[in-house]
């Protein structure tokens, strides 16, 4: 993905997240490390709240 903020004004170097059609995605540029079904088991096992330690972390 690219140009995820936009420069407002090259002066004061003032920038601005980019919106969705703004955005440039590639797909499928290069091969693969993890595929796509491996990656998506481990989002939601990163996404799932777990309970906290009992000292706290």
């Amino acid at each position: 993905m690219q140009r995820q903020d936009i420069c407002e004004n090259f002066k004061t170097k003032q920038r601005r997240a980019a919106t969705a059609d703004e955005l440039m995605i590639f797909p499928n540029t290069h091969e693969a490390i993890v595929d796509q079904d491996t990656w998506n088991i481990a989002h939601k096992l990163r996404l799932r709240k777990r309970p906290k330690a009992a000292n706290g972390t």
